[in-house]
């Protein structure tokens, strides 16, 4: 009976990740392009590179929901290896952006102090629940759903440097543009690593996979 409840949670939440899935692959895809647009039509080249990171990380989610309905293992570790090596590309544009923001100053944007703490919220409890996810299908040992947490755990690290600097402005509404272009590629510089650092962490439990699973090639 335990058992029986149990499949069902996992199910129920499986359905829950996949549908949000979907959903955050078109937000990336949109916001991606749109960066893209802009970093290009106003000449700041290096803001086009984030736009980059995010249509990566909306190719990341597409491979994630292509890799969910294969059976075939080793089509899932040569898909959940293409994810992992797309998120260690996709944070060095990003943090190649941060350390820009040195040199090439960004308009100051004002957001309510509402919503910067709202989204600050938001990422922090999605982070905490990518680590806590990551975990049980590591113990599942579901190499797509440990992909789609970790793909999480980054948007939560790139939604908490946003978050933060954003905080900063709805604080401090006086910072200069220079201080504000510091912080937050300060800021960006460290939680860019840690996403960077998921991306070689995923590498390196793939191989432990390989390794506990000889059968597997």
């Amino acid at each position: 009976m335990n058992n029986q409840k149990e499949s069902s949670l996992i199910e129920r939440s499986d359905k829950t990740t996949i549908a949000l899935s979907f959903a955050f692959m078109v937000f990336n895809y949109f916001w991606g392009v749109t960066k893209v647009i802009i970093g290009f039509t106003s000449k700041t080249y290096f803001y086009s590179a984030s736009g980059f990171c995010e249509i990566l990380l909306g190719v990341c989610k597409t491979l994630f929901l292509i890799g969910n309905n294969r059976t075939d293992k080793n089509q899932q570790i040569r898909i959940y290896k293409s994810i992992s090596l797309i998120i260690v590309f996709a944070n060095l544009l990003y943090l190649t952006y941060m350390v820009s923001l040195f040199f090439v100053k960004e308009e100051k944007t004002i957001f309510p102090l509402w919503a910067c703490i709202l989204i600050c919220v938001i990422a922090f409890a999605d982070l905490v629940l990518s680590v806590i996810g990551i975990i049980k299908s590591i113990k599942r040992k579901s190499l797509m759903f440990v992909a789609r947490k970790c793909l999480s755990l980054v948007w939560s690290f790139q939604a908490m440097a946003f978050t933060v600097s954003s905080l900063l402005v709805a604080i401090n509404e006086e910072i200069s543009i220079k201080n504000l272009s510091n912080a937050n590629a300060i800021l960006g510089l460290v939680f860019g690593s840690l996403s960077l650092l998921v991306g070689v962490l995923m590498i390196i439990k793939l191989k432990q996979y390989q390794k506990n699973n000889t059968k597997i090639k």
